[in-house]
């Protein structure tokens, strides 16, 4: 893999992604309305379907689904998604999912470890992003921080960047204090399985630079 720092400047740099979906085919998130809950739903040559909603098991769990997040479309036609589950008593459990038209299976949740620096298991999600091949670009949070991650279509956890990462720059940290990433944006697809994001890094105690930096499969770090 090659992190690549791609640009470097104190101006503030939105970097957009423009994504086609068949106009046939389509996912959202949405209320429903008889009983105040809330379901993921498509929309496919003029019909409407359920894919999931708050009364739905959790795969493994006895606990449904609640608090959707955030719907994509995988490359041939899957659903990939975030929630967290309903009850109370397992409000710690969040992932994200997948719908292959037929059964939902479990991309990575809070039971899944977190590739990196320090040993221990994703605790929140957000910004899931179709890097196609049925690969999926997350932002995660573990005991590393906040970090940048792939979720690979053979079922692997691939750690992009996090807070503990030393980013490929010729800028030097302090004696004290190594160039660390912080304030990392969410992914934004290359295609191919590959990602840019936006994120600072940290080269001492008091300053900071904004950066978007590149993953690209199949090359080495730099």
């Amino acid at each position: 893999m090659r992190l690549t720092h791609i640009f470097f400047s104190f101006v503030l740099v939105f970097v957009f992604s423009l994504f086609f979906v068949p106009q046939s085919f389509s996912a959202f998130d949405g209320p429903i309305q008889t009983n105040g809950g809330s379901g993921i739903y498509t929309f496919i040559n003029g019909v409407m379907e359920l894919v999931v909603d708050d009364e739905t098991l959790i795969p493994g769990e006895t606990d449904s689904f609640g608090s959707l997040g955030e719907s994509i479309v995988l490359p041939g036609g899957d659903i990939a998604f975030y929630s967290a589950s309903r009850l109370a008593d397992n409000s710690s459990l969040r992932g994200i999912y997948i719908y292959d038209g037929t059964t939902v299976s479990i991309a990575v949740d809070t039971n899944t470890e977190v590739p990196g620096f320090v040993v221990g298991n994703f605790r929140e999600f957000r910004a899931i992003e179709s890097l196609g091949n049925g690969d999926i670009g997350f932002t995660g949070f573990g005991p590393n921080g906040i970090g940048q991650y792939i979720y690979r279509n053979n079922g692997t956890v691939e750690l992009v960047g996090d807070e503990r990462t030393t980013p490929p720059t010729n800028t030097t940290g302090s004696i004290f204090l190594l160039p660390q990433f912080t304030g990392i944006g969410q992914p934004v697809s290359l295609g191919n399985g590959n990602l840019v994001f936006a994120a600072s890094i940290v080269i001492d105690t008091i300053n900071t630079f904004p950066g978007i930096w590149t993953y690209i499969m199949e090359c080495s770090m730099s």
